[in-house]
């Protein structure tokens, strides 16, 4: 399993490269305990009722269970968390769930997924571990379809309140005071999460805006098949640099790539690529809403 998690996680590393910036952290972790123990739970409901009521159950679940001899148990632990585990992750969920979300859809594509990784199984011949894996996979691809992502990727962050680098929370969706020295850009949008059905329409809705307090905003809208990502430019004096002098400036940017720029659009495979003699084109709208005006 070891070499095989590797491979297939090696697999999924070269093929969607967004994968490579993978990272775990506090916050993660915490998501992922607390899942876990919910897993464990289900599981420990399910083990009682397999052995009781699934004909042979007992015995299957002992099959499972003598697995953990075939190796010392330290050894197992450490293969399963440094390799299996995570390789597991970035194959289903980073490569397979991924494509298939984005080609049929969020939850259609989370469903196709959760029944994939169970029917792979089936070749054990032990319908308990069938049905297990078939428990565990809807929980895992339930986890990422609503937003639940492997680890951060570049630009990820929890909305609207996410820690700063200096331990203060920065409240991203609120024009902080002019001159507290920071930069941000952010992105959301099918290519971060899966989230785009260029079909159904279900996604990112091509609308973003800024209000007052009170409640007039500057409203656009526009065409999120072609450009399916919104860029947030959040400048509080951190840009430019000194000795050049400090702005205070917003930007909501819809853009085809979750990518500051061309080169990085390219090498991540998120580029869009327009034919010789080929035409794109979408629109943009603004709208000035007055105080109390609802949105139609």
């Amino acid at each position: 399993m070891t070499v095989t998690g590797a491979m297939l996680g090696g697999l999924a590393l070269v093929a969607n490269p967004r994968l490579r910036r993978t990272r775990v952290g506090p916050r993660e972790l915490a998501v992922g305990l607390a899942s876990a123990a919910a897993l464990y739970g289900t599981f420990k409901f399910g083990d009682r009722f397999a052995r009781r009521f699934v004909p042979g159950g007992d015995a299957q679940i002992r099959d499972i269970y003598s697995l953990r001899e075939l190796a010392p148990h330290g050894d197992t632990a450490v293969r399963l968390v440094a390799v299996i585990g995570p390789a597991e992750e970035l194959f289903w969920r980073g490569l397979v769930q991924e494509a298939l979300m984005r080609r049929y859809g969020r939850w259609t594509g989370a469903a196709m997924a959760a029944v994939a990784y169970s029917a792979v199984h089936v070749t054990s011949g032990n319908f308990t571990l069938v049905g297990a894996a078939g428990v565990a996979g809807a929980h895992w691809c339930v986890l990422y379809a609503a937003g639940v992502p492997i680890g951060p990727v570049p630009g990820h962050v929890a909305w609207p309140e996410t820690p700063g680098t200096d331990g203060p929370m920065i409240v991203l969706d609120l024009v902080r005071d002019r001159g507290v020295g920071t930069a941000l850009k952010l992105y959301g949008g099918w290519e971060l999460y899966g989230s785009w059905d260029s079909v159904s329409g279900e996604g990112l809705p091509g609308v973003a805006a800024v209000r007052q307090p009170d409640g007039s905003a500057l409203e656009l809208t526009w065409y999120a098949p072609i450009a399916p990502n919104l860029g947030i430019w959040l400048d509080d004096g951190g840009w430019p640099p000194a000795p050049a002098t400090a702005r205070t400036q917003h930007a909501l940017e819809p853009t085809t790539s979750p990518d500051d720029d061309v080169a990085s659009a390219v090498a991540n495979g998120r580029a869009l690529i327009v034919a010789p003699a080929e035409r794109v084109a979408w629109s943009a709208t603004f709208r000035v809403r007055a105080p109390g005006e609802p949105r139609g």
